[in-house]
């Protein structure tokens, strides 16, 4: 398992590596930045042996796997937030501006011309500047984020590709050639252009039989990397409680799974995609007066959003879960800015029983709730 960059950080760095936007740099970027000039200076010389240049990437990077390698003209930012699995290739002239981490699988082909963006700015000009800006307050004068890049095993990007902020390119997936990846992009599809679509699934040319492609099971040990690796996401975050923590770590996940564990009953289900952990539903019964009532929450990783999966696994696991729960009611609440999740809920089944005005606070703004039921009655 790969070694992250962790030591002390300020406030601001976590800040900044958890999607804030942020107008100054931490003096350990600062550190990292000026190896990492150091490092690209020596290592395309005419006359560095490979083992020097080896031993210059292994210093530069967060991590290089075996048998992996980096071609000449190489560009990228802080050097340390890159993670290369093992057995990939990233091939001349390729930049990777890792203000975020970038995590490349294991048998990854990267063709020449390849262009990795973790940064991004606010789109209204005035949100950009920083207003009354002085000069002497060593801050920069505009703001900037930043979002993780992680590429999964398998993956071919064909030459002069685009791959912004906060994307996921899925296992066994190929990105045309000249694409720009603005969204993420499921695993074992075939997927062109600007933006880049899918045009293609590997496995199957039959969109439906794709969907139908997972199952529910329980968590267990082994799902903690790719918990961690899906779940540490912020659009994922964007649209649950604060209590889910972000960044998302092993150890995170390693404390659910044992949380799940000590569970005396079956209300969470893990959604196993590619043979893989990549999604959870769960049920949490209420209290008192409301014990008959069990609260619904979800997630699924992004490169299997907008695929009908979602809906299918909720009505899989409701249906498994009353089998075995005398639960009469099952609620969930959907903030404003969430229409993909209030979509899901309403294909399976769930009606709109109302609305709390300005009755969550998420991303230091006030956001209506949408209030959606589904009752015993209306599936058995």
């Amino acid at each position: 398992m790969e070694k992250e960059h962790r030591q002390h950080h300020t406030s601001n760095y976590d800040r900044f590596m958890s999607g804030e936007y942020c107008n100054n740099l931490n003096p350990e970027v600062l550190e990292m930045i000026s190896n990492t000039k150091a490092c690209l200076a020596r290592l395309d010389s005419p006359d560095l042996e490979d083992s020097e240049r080896s031993g210059i990437l292994r210093n530069m990077l967060g991590r290089i796997g075996q048998r992996s390698a980096v071609g000449g003209n190489f560009l990228c930012q802080c050097g340390k937030h890159i993670f290369i699995g093992d057995k990939s290739v990233i091939n001349d002239n390729c930049t990777m501006m890792d203000e975020n981490h970038i995590r490349i699988g294991n048998q990854v082909l990267i063709a020449p011309n390849v262009q990795f963006y973790t940064a991004t700015h606010p789109i209204n000009y005035n949100e950009r500047f920083v207003e009354n800006w002085n000069e002497n307050s060593e801050e920069l004068f505009f703001r900037t984020r930043s979002l993780p890049i992680t590429v999964e095993d398998n993956v071919w990007i064909g030459g002069g590709s685009i791959i912004l902020a906060g994307i996921t390119i899925g296992t066994g997936s190929v990105i045309g050639a000249g694409s720009v990846v603005t969204k993420s992009i499921p695993a074992n599809c075939v997927a062109v252009g600007n933006p880049c679509k899918v045009i293609r699934y590997l496995k199957s040319d039959n969109k439906i039989q794709t969907i139908k492609s997972f199952k529910l099971r329980n968590w267990n040990r082994a799902d903690v990397p790719a918990l961690a690796r899906h779940l540490n996401n912020k659009k994922i975050w964007d649209n649950c409680r604060d209590a889910l923590p972000y960044p998302y770590t092993e150890k995170d996940a390693e404390q659910f799974i044992s949380f799940v564990e000590g569970q005396s009953e079956q209300n969470n289900y893990c959604i196993e995609i590619n043979h893989e952990a990549a999604g959870n539903i769960s049920f949490i019964r209420g209290t008192d007066v409301e014990r008959y009532n069990a609260e619904l929450g979800y997630w699924l990783a992004e490169p299997y959003w907008n695929l009908g999966i979602m809906t299918e696994a909720l009505r899989q696991a409701i249906k498994d879960y009353l089998s075995h729960s005398d639960i009469v009611r099952i609620h969930a609440n959907v903030y404003e800015n969430n229409p993909a999740s209030i979509k899901v809920l309403e294909k399976a089944g769930f009606r709109k029983c109302g609305t709390l005005r300005k009755a969550c606070f998420k991303n230091c703004q006030f956001v209506d709730c949408h209030c959606y039921e589904l009752l015993r009655s209306n599936i058995i």
